[in-house]
């Protein structure tokens, strides 16, 4: 690269910014810890697997690959050790995360400029933390994919030799930084220096560990869940860009301005490249910036991927796109010119009503734009503990499978087919005559029916299919709430993706205790 990024002593008040970032985040994470994503829960139930039975699979005995984040499973998998306390854990982990990531990304975004400020790192931070704060109240994996990143990017840029192992580790945190190891492998090649042993080694060496890891315990290095996506969702493009703004904005801030963000983000994602790469209006003139060329084109990789294959996008995502836009989004606000400034300024706006709903959300939990899905989770974990003392080691199918997963520890099986293969024979289901939508994940019957299961449970639009089945005729049905009594009043539409109960199937010739039944 054509300099280096400069890793300067942090002036006090920067550290000072930084360990405040660090208390807040503390602080909304423990809020937040009871409504993290049901994805989340898949990685820690497979982590617990892997630490207890030394297999990293969903169900101990079905040898399939649930995740896409190995590196963050073998992290995870120490941490079961706490029992009950894993879930604290990591989200007081993700904290810690989410802080280095921000500061290594902040310190990237001012060593592009001349403006070597203070103040502008501080916004930098903070724009960084509001990319990523959805992904880490998650407790999702994408902070610490990013974190690599960023440090592999200021390696490069410092021509450490060493600069392949955080990137090659990122892939397999995030397959999608796959996007990010080639593109920083291509502008190493073009700076025409020397290659060495030992920075071929840094990128071979982790590579190779992992291919072997995946190979001896899966058969395979293609994710079983990416392959399962493939044919049990069929989204529409329009369905596509709706899904990707609810990801990014949450519900509440995509309702008011979508139609603005949309028009406003691929105008930018039009212009921006050519306003970065001449760099005339700006304060940082003479200063070249490659570095938001390489990010801004592994955004618009990634995102182009999504859109192409039509990708069932969530929260934790769009980080990778979004925080490498906003960064570049931010260097525009230092123009001269007023129209490049203000459309920097512009840019920024969704990002700061969705990161002060997440402020917002630590006083009243219905503002938060997670709110909605985590208190579904939260639901599900309450519930598959209450049959876990009632009906241990009973077969439970379901479409949502982390929470209810994490605290049921029996054999879930997967109606989807993201950890249960055998149900991928019977996908995809017809739109609308077997399910509601292209992106809604519903039980097959004849699945349900193969596989006799003990329990069924889902929302009620997940089961829409099998509800007018004859199979249902098997199970005593019974109604639950979408989320907890307490969450409900709190819930607008009194919906969660569309369906306005819980279904709970329990085989005839089981009795659910009355004690159960009264808890849920």
């Amino acid at each position: 690269m054509s300099y280096r990024c400069r890793l300067q002593l942090f002036q006090p008040i920067q550290i000072v910014a930084a360990l405040t970032l660090l208390i807040i985040t503390v602080t909304l994470q423990l809020i937040y810890l009871p409504y993290a994503e049901d994805d989340a829960y898949i990685h820690m139930r497979i982590a617990r697997n892997l630490w207890q039975n030394g297999r990293p699979y969903y169900n101990p005995l079905i040898a399939v690959m649930g995740s896409t984040s190995p590196l963050w499973i073998l992290l995870l998998a120490p941490l079961s050790l706490l029992g009950e306390l894993m879930p604290l854990a990591v989200s007081i982990l993700n904290s810690f995360i989410i802080t280095a990531t921000c500061i290594t990304w902040a310190t990237i975004f001012s060593s592009t400029t001349k403006t070597t400020g203070s103040i502008y790192w501080i916004l930098a931070l903070l724009v960084a933390w509001g990319a990523l704060i959805s992904a880490s109240l998650s407790l999702m994996e994408t902070p610490l994919a990013l974190l690599l990143v960023g440090i592999a990017y200021v390696a490069l840029s410092r021509k450490n030799t060493l600069w392949a192992i955080p990137v090659t580790l990122a892939v397999f945190t995030r397959p999608e930084c796959l996007v990010f190891a080639v593109l920083f492998a291509i502008h190493r090649y073009r700076e025409k220096r020397p290659v060495s042993l030992l920075e071929i080694l840094a990128g071979v060496v982790p590579l190779a560990a992992f291919i072997a890891f995946e190979l001896l315990l899966f058969g395979s290095i293609y994710p079983h869940t990416a392959a399962a996506k493939a044919i049990v969702y069929q989204i529409t493009t329009a369905e596509f860009v709706k899904l990707l703004s609810l990801a990014t904005f949450g519900s509440k801030v995509s309702g008011t301005i979508l139609p603005c963000s949309v028009a406003l983000i691929t105008f930018l994602l039009c212009i921006l490249p050519f306003a970065v790469s001449s760099g005339k209006s700006l304060q940082a003139k003479g200063t070249r910036y490659p570095e938001a060329c390489i990010f801004l084109l592994a955004s618009g990789i990634i995102l182009t991927l999504y859109g192409v294959k039509h990708v069932l996008v969530f929260s934790w995502y769009t980080p990778l796109m979004m925080l490498p836009f906003y960064g570049a989004a931010l260097w525009l606000t230092l123009s001269k010119s007023w129209l490049i400034s203000s459309l920097g300024y512009l840019a920024l706006l969704p990002l700061t009503a969705t990161t002060a709903l997440f402020v917002a959300g630590a006083f009243r939990i219905e503002f938060s734009p997670l709110f909605e899905s985590g208190a579904r989770a939260k639901h599900l974990l309450a519930i598959g503990r209450e049959l876990q003392r009632s009906f241990p080691g009973k077969r439970i199918m379901a479409p949502e499978i982390g929470a209810l997963g994490y605290t049921y520890t029996g054999e879930i099986i997967d109606g989807l087919g993201l950890v249960t293969p055998a149900a991928l024979p019977f996908h995809p289901l017809a739109v609308p005559l077997q399910r509601p939508a292209g992106y809604i994940g519903a039980v097959p019957s004849r699945f349900a029916a193969q596989q006799d299961p003990d329990i069924i449970l889902g929302l009620s639009s997940f089961l829409g299919e099998l509800l007018s089945s004859n199979v249902a005729e098997r199970y005593t049905r019974i109604i639950l709430p979408p989320v907890s009594m307490e969450d409900l009043a709190l819930l607008s539409s009194g919906k969660v993706f569309g369906s306005d109960h819980i279904e709970l199937l329990i085989r005839k010739d089981l009795t659910p205790p009355s004690e159960m039944l009264h808890k849920l």
